[in-house]
């Protein structure tokens, strides 16, 4: 949750659930959030989430964790040195998960197998993110696909009478090529297979 919807959100919910609302972050899952809101803010609100092809994000998540890696290294004094205070120490990079795994790999086949790129959230089957308590159960109204982006955003807009807002690409990673062999698609095929819709 970022930007204006967070601050949405902070002016909105009643005081009593703000504390459960500061839990939440950008990659939280529906059910997260149901547990934060008041019950009928989440039983009258429209939600919906996207979804990618897995084996696209998996390819999208090395490429970034070898960004952020690379980036990390190269950044500026000031920002180096907040990584290293309490509380910037939680933003830096270099101790996230996939970002820890894509320096030890020299390939995507061994970072699919590295068991701290599968202990990443972005890396976690996506059904996850929109069911109730892990029981399969999807919670959200609706489930668009990053494939189509433009179009399923369109449509849920139109659910909820917005005007057509368009959308810009962020967190853009590497042009990089990388290799996805038969044994790595066979891999993340049986990893995510209930993500595969």
């Amino acid at each position: 949750i970022t930007g204006s919807v967070s601050e949405w959100l902070r002016k909105s919910l009643p005081l009593s659930s703000q504390a459960k609302y500061r839990t939440l972050h950008k990659h939280s899952v529906a059910e997260e959030i149901r547990a934060a809101v008041p019950a009928a803010v989440w039983d009258n609100y429209y939600k919906f989430s996207f979804v990618r092809d897995p084996v696209d994000r998996a390819v999208s998540m090395y490429k970034y964790a070898l960004t952020m890696g690379v980036a990390r290294k190269n950044s500026a004094v000031w920002r180096q040195a907040f990584f290293q205070t309490p509380i910037g120490v939680r933003f830096d990079p270099l101790n996230w998960p996939a970002v820890k795994a894509a320096a030890d790999c020299d390939s995507f086949s061994f970072f699919l197998r590295h068991e701290g790129a599968m202990s990443d959230l972005g890396m976690l089957p996506q059904w996850l993110s929109v069911s109730d308590n892990h029981k399969g159960n999807v919670i959200v109204d609706t489930i668009g696909r990053y494939e189509h982006l433009e179009h399923d955003f369109e449509q849920i807009g139109r659910a909820l009478g917005l005007p057509r807002i368009s959308i810009r690409r962020r967190n853009v990673s590497l042009k990089r090529e990388v290799v996805v062999s038969g044994e790595d698609l066979a891999l993340l095929q049986r990893r995510y297979q209930d993500d595969l819709i």
